[in-house]
């Protein structure tokens, strides 16, 4: 005889209520296997659990766009920063600035050092060094650096700020969208289970393989057991 399984996923559930929905749109509604208060929950849920599985896809895909501009963004402002900072160590090696305004920059005073810019906040940190550094040194009077210069990489720097909040901002709407997913997704399967209830008390009427044959036209699923699949002995 087999059994009914139930939706356990996102994709089985949208199936489930779709077919609810395609074959009560062709069904009049004196025939409708339902109660009234089922037929009002149901066109009131299902609009809504269509619209959070879409807004599920969108805000993935939105996420993943941002993820691809923020990686080059990144490698953009990095290459931008470290370069700043090898033109500076380069015009100190050759004498044309003083050691002492590598502490403006954040970097030792007495020593070449090229510092690792790896993670976001790397990033951040130094595109704020440089720029406080490089702002300082010219209000007391030295030469821009340029090559990238110091709008180079305050431009690269904050382009990388500005698509790394975006990113924040499409992972913190992909969160929301699963959290509302899923707590619809409750009240799908309660729904699901109640249609399928009374789809089954409405064509039982004895003859459990003909009410499973229509239950089936409506979308409940039954599962065989290995038993069901097994040849029977004619002679029983």
């Amino acid at each position: 005889m087999g059994y009914r399984r139930l939706p356990l996923s996102t994709p089985q559930r949208e199936r489930a209520l779709r077919q609810i929905h395609d074959r009560k749109a062709v069904t009049p509604a004196a025939q409708l296997p339902f109660k009234t208060s089922t037929i009002e929950q149901f066109d009131l849920l299902y609009p809504v659990f269509k619209e959070k599985v879409l807004n599920i896809g969108k805000t993935l895909s939105a996420q993943g766009g941002t993820t691809t501009k923020v990686v080059k963004a990144k490698r953009a402002a990095q290459l931008h920063q470290l370069d700043f900072i090898d033109a500076l160590q380069n015009a100190i090696r050759r004498g044309v600035f003083a050691e002492s305004v590598r502490v403006l920059y954040g970097l030792p005073a007495e020593k070449r050092w090229r510092p690792k810019i790896q993670t976001e906040a790397d990033v951040l940190e130094w595109g704020a060094n440089i720029h406080a550094g490089e702002t300082k040194r010219i209000e007391l009077g030295g030469v821009p650096i340029t090559f990238p210069s110091l709008a180079d990489v305050d431009a690269a720097t904050d382009d990388f700020r500005t698509k790394n909040n975006q990113q924040s901002n499409d992972k913190y709407a992909f969160d929301t969208a699963q959290e509302e997913l899923a707590a619809i997704s409750k009240k799908a399967d309660l729904l699901i289970r109640r249609c399928w209830n009374e789809i089954e008390t409405a064509f039982d009427d004895g003859d459990k393989p003909s009410m499973r044959r229509k239950a089936r036209d409506w979308g409940v699923v039954y599962i065989e057991t290995k038993k069901d699949r097994e040849p029977q002995d004619p002679r029983l």
